[in-house]
């Protein structure tokens, strides 16, 4: 039985799914076998030449009951009496932007939606996200959902746990970690790796690493062969045709974010929650 029957803090809930969601709990689940087979099914059909689209969004829906299942204590697809799901999940083939940049998901508090985006914006010919991306930004949203339902706003600590870094507290990325990291041993897949790695939430990967004027790797001062000089040091630049010795040594690659990703900041939103009106919820 799920263990929240009413509002609680933002840290309460991590401890929740780390002691309790059925996914740490019973490692060896049938759930979590199904939660597998399905991540493999998704990879299956969006590699088809001629993959179908209505199965392809049937698979994604799969996959966000089986992630309610086993993380998330079915709060998102526990059907009200109306018969509909808590959090209702739309699947668009299509592209959209806030601001002019792209975004894969995002959560609407307000209409209590998932929206997940399949296609990148248009550069010359649409082409869809790849499928790990996709079901990564739907964990991502899944977390936003899952703490907005039963998360005790009035907590002296809610905004920095929860609401700072554009609704990417420090308990949000903890949480969306946890289950990542959890997802990754699952799932064995390098494809899912890259996606999680990317996530400026959780990866490796930050943004202001790539941005124009922001900082970025350094790479290692040089010397000639001999060592370094007792005078001032060489230019790293050519001066009349190259370097004396050779070039430098190259530093570390940049990385550009691809489409759908905002600064550890949280994007172009006010430091807490964001715009009443469209786009509103919690862009990805």
């Amino acid at each position: 039985m799920s263990p929240l029957n009413k509002k609680y803090d933002a840290k309460s809930l991590l401890n929740m799914i780390k002691n309790e969601a059925l996914a740490f709990q019973r490692p060896h689940s049938s759930r979590l076998q199904e939660l597998v087979a399905c991540f493999n099914h998704c990879q299956q059909e969006a590699a088809a030449r001629s993959p179908v689209l209505e199965q392809l969004k049937d698979l994604i829906l799969r996959f966000m009951e089986l992630l309610d299942t086993c993380f998330f204590f079915e709060t998102l697809r526990k059907k009200s009496q109306s018969g509909q799901p808590t959090i209702l999940l739309l699947i668009k083939d299509d592209y959209s932007t806030v601001d002019s940049v792209g975004i894969r998901g995002l959560f609407r508090g307000d209409e209590e939606s998932i929206t997940i985006y399949l296609r990148e914006l248009p550069k010359g010919r649409p082409k869809r996200y790849a499928i790990e991306w996709v079901l990564h930004t739907l964990l991502h949203e899944c977390v936003h959902a899952f703490i907005h339902l039963n998360c005790d706003e009035s907590h002296p600590k809610h905004y920095e746990r929860v609401e700072q870094n554009g609704q990417h507290g420090s308990i949000f990325r903890d949480m969306y970690r946890l289950i990542s990291d959890r997802l990754k041993e699952l799932f064995d897949s390098p494809a899912f790796d890259h996606a999680r790695e990317m996530d400026p939430e959780i990866g490796t990967f930050r943004y202001q690493d790539s941005v124009p004027g922001g900082p970025r790797p350094a790479s290692p001062p040089y010397f000639p062969p001999g060592g370094p000089p007792s005078g001032p040091q060489p230019s790293p630049f050519p001066v009349h045709g190259g370097f004396p010795g050779g070039p430098p040594p190259r530093g570390p690659p940049c990385y550009f974010p691809p489409p759908g990703y905002f600064p550890p900041s949280g994007g172009p939103f006010p430091p807490r929650g964001f715009p009443p009106g469209p786009p509103g919820g919690f862009p990805y």
